[in-house]
């Protein structure tokens, strides 16, 4: 190595490590609190910052650590790099070509306070420094009905600050959403998700997901949301909207979903397995998003086949008319369960319940509160017997310990043919009381309920 080559080579490690140690010659932390406090007057909540640094390499950006906005706070940001276009330096607008920010928590009051900034104050902003690129790593959004983790956020921004595209990954692709600016205050969304577990609500697991939607400030709707979910298919159009109350429609498309795991996600006490078939019209509204459950509205025809229901024998309860444990801690496997089901405030109702299982046949109706107490009544009949052991049975109890006994008309019907007709006479009684309660109810028939079908409406621009 030549003498010269030796002072080249030495002078560019000397400039290496000054430029290296830029960071620690410049003080630049005797800024902060200027900095602070320009940023709470900005955002009007508090800002802290832990430090701040100036780097030359890769290239020219300052970072900040520890940023923390709001007494709570509503934004925890663990590293912030802000990277210049040197080309605007002296520009009139400057121009950030990347903000990035590392190990961020955003919460909702986060969002709340953000849209209610003045519009005013952001064109002011944006009059002396345009972002290019926004990026978020390891983010967290923490909402009050959900917490979205592991997200990857990259956002182009519009000359007028407006985002022109968002991509957005979550636990490393399982799911991935795009939203491409359509007009001033619409997006196009394209979402696609694969083994993604639901955020809120029951931990429903998707096998895939894939829809497009459009969102607006007031709303978010698809036309064409298709999921695969325990063995099944469901579609439909879904629409959600926040402004001025919160309102969830839908009008779905069931097709042979698996119900023992999704049971399983909504009670320990699933009564019921199979593969469910429906076509459920959904309806919630609430002011705030947290009391939707409470409001939730569903109506659909459904159908169950190849299933079981647990803790109940309806058999052995048709078999032993006298005994009130014969039902109890058994089953009942049937090949088809049909019926009509209606979800309101005080609970679930069934009516024009039919159960095919074997030699077992039944028709009936039943409400299950949100007590989760049952009641109800079911006829049922031994197929072969030329429906003479026939049984109306009352069903009480709850969820857990369900409770099947002949009801008091077939019971004194029962005994009143055991005394004059020993066997033979039971079963002639409890027929004989069976129709006098169908007769009776006929008499006091309910009326049809009203049709009360979703509307899904395209969102207001």
């Amino acid at each position: 190595m030549t003498r010269k080559t030796k002072v080249l080579t030495a002078t560019a490690t000397v400039v290496g490590a000054l430029i290296a140690a830029v960071p620690w010659l410049v003080p630049l932390d005797r800024w902060i609190p200027d900095v602070e406090a320009q940023a709470t007057r900005q955002l009007g909540e508090p800002v802290r910052i832990d430090s701040l640094r100036v780097y030359l390499l890769p290239r020219p950006h300052v970072t900040a650590r520890g940023i923390r906005v709001g007494t709570a706070p509503m934004l925890d940001v663990g590293s912030l790099r802000l990277t210049p276009s040197l080309l605007h330096l002296f520009a009139d607008v400057k121009l950030l070509s990347e903000v990035r920010l590392e190990r961020v928590t955003i919460t909702q009051e986060l969002l709340r306070h953000l849209a209610s900034l003045s519009r005013t104050q952001a064109r002011t902003d944006a009059v002396k420094w345009r972002i290019q690129r926004v990026v978020l790593n390891s983010a967290e959004l923490r909402l009050r009905t959900a917490t979205l983790r592991n997200l990857y956020v990259e956002m182009s921004m519009r000359a007028d600050g407006v985002p022109e595209e968002i991509q957005l990954n979550q636990d490393a692709g399982h799911l991935r959403a795009v939203a491409r600016a359509e007009g001033k205050e619409a997006f196009r969304l394209e979402i696609a998700a694969r083994d993604w577990k639901l955020p809120a609500g029951p931990a429903l697991v998707f096998e895939r997901l894939d829809a497009t939607a459009l969102l607006t400030s007031r709303s978010i709707i698809s036309r064409d949301l298709v999921a695969r979910l325990y063995g099944g298919r469901v579609a439909g159009p879904v629409a959600v909207s926040w402004k001025p109350d919160w309102i969830i429609a839908s009008e779905l498309s069931i097709d042979q979903v698996g119900l023992q795991p999704l049971a399983a996600l909504l009670s320990r006490d699933h009564p019921v397995s199979g593969r469910l078939t429906a076509n459920p019209r959904i309806v919630l509204r609430a002011h705030d998003a947290i009391d939707l459950p409470v409001n939730m509205q569903i109506e659909s025809e459904f159908k169950i086949e190849d299933g079981v229901l647990h803790n109940i024998d309806l058999l052995a309860a048709v078999r032993n008319p006298f005994s009130k444990d014969a039902a109890k801690d058994g089953f009942t496997s049937f090949q088809e369960l049909s019926g009509h089901l209606v979800v309101d405030r005080e609970g679930y109702r069934f009516s024009r319940l039919k159960v095919a299982s074997g030699l077992l046949g039944a028709e009936g109706e039943m409400t299950i509160g949100r007590d989760q107490r049952l009641s109800g009544r079911i006829d049922a009949e031994l197929k072969g017997t030329a429906s003479l052991l026939a049984m109306p049975l009352q069903i009480t109890g709850t969820i857990q310990e369900p409770n099947v006994f002949p009801t008091k008309t077939a019971m004194a019907g029962a005994v009143a043919g055991s005394v004059l007709m020993p066997v033979i006479g039971t079963a002639a009684g409890i027929k004989a009381g069976q129709l006098v309660e169908k007769f009776l109810g006929q008499l006091d028939e309910p009326a049809a309920p009203r049709d009360s079908s979703p509307e899904v409406r395209q969102p207001r621009k």
